[in-house]
């Protein structure tokens, strides 16, 4: 693993997990939240529109450095703020998958802007880090709404979590 995401990347277990979810459901789009290694597995794959976002400028470039050669891979700047995440012009409006990985940790609800964000546009999507108490607390939420979610017993924690199901 490259330096570039070695402290926050998904692990092997959690790869194993999306390569099973990959085999069985037809995915040619992604919506993510934490550009890394999982944009990496993604676009290599084959995957062909996967739209990151990523609100540090000193990591999109870094990112871009390592995932500019994906012609499917877009990188966009977001800003996170108590109303939520703007929407940036042209951003179309549906997409196969969802993958959140940031913004960094906080609380009471973890990530829970990024994950209204991608639910707005994803059936299913993946929460990473999700054994933290304030992703715990975001996925109670959503399952609160009707959304299924199922847990998988990674280290960090990964989540799949679906609508209407």
């Amino acid at each position: 693993m490259s330096a570039w995401h070695a402290n926050y990347a998904i692990m092997n277990e959690d790869i194993d997990i999306l390569t099973c979810y990959l085999a069985v459901h037809p995915v040619t789009s992604l919506l993510e939240f934490g550009p890394g290694r999982s944009t990496k597995f993604f676009a290599e794959q084959g995957l062909k529109r996967i739209v990151t976002f990523e609100h540090d400028t000193q990591y999109i470039g870094i990112a871009n450095n390592h995932l500019g050669h994906f012609p499917a891979v877009k990188i966009y700047r977001y800003f996170n703020d108590n109303v939520g995440i703007a929407e940036p012009e042209g951003l179309e409006h549906h997409f196969d998958l969802g993958f959140v990985d940031g913004p960094s940790y906080s609380e009471p609800f973890s990530r829970a802007h990024s994950c209204d964000f991608v639910s707005r546009r994803c059936k299913a999507w993946f929460l990473h880090d999700s054994a933290r108490d304030g992703e715990k607390m975001t996925l109670e939420r959503f399952k609160q709404r009707g959304w299924k979610v199922t847990q998988y017993p990674t280290p960090r924690g990964l989540a799949l979590v679906e609508k209407g199901t």
